[in-house]
């Protein structure tokens, strides 16, 4: 049965199978043992009272694209708005090249959305560092 499951949705691996630690009914004693399907390099694991039950968890997942495009749609934007900034000033102020390497997506976006304002502006060729949050300067 284990034929029917998907490969990992974050890496492609084939799922490993097995069965959890068998435990005892509270009210009548009886044992129960899960039945578990999880990726060998730790990404996910699915745990079910029936291994019906796990593999339909298992295989349960969005075949399309378009919910990732979506989650994904302002980090998009984002790298279009730093390469914007960076053809302006030949490369993304030091600011915002600190908060995209450190993944504080916030902090780059309000830098960026600071630096637009800049460019948009007269004063376009400076390069404050008062757009930074205090904890990244």
């Amino acid at each position: 049965m284990s034929g029917d499951l998907k490969p990992c949705p974050f890496c492609g691996a084939n799922p490993h199978r097995g069965l959890e630690k068998v435990r005892h009914c509270q009210l009548h004693g009886d044992p129960l043992q899960d039945f578990s399907f999880w990726c060998p390099r730790g990404h996910a694991k699915v745990t079910a009272s029936t291994e019906a039950e796990a593999i339909t968890a298992w295989n349960t997942r969005t075949d399309t694209n378009s919910d990732l495009l979506e989650a994904l749609a302002p980090f998009a934007a984002l790298a279009d708005e730093m390469d914007r900034v960076g053809a302006t000033h030949r490369m993304p102020p030091a600011e915002i090249r600190r908060a995209a390497q450190y993944a504080h997506c916030h902090a780059a976006r309000d830098a960026i959305s600071k630096h637009r304002a800049l460019i948009d502006s007269d004063n376009g060729a400076q390069h404050p560092t008062h757009c930074l949050p205090e904890a990244l300067r």
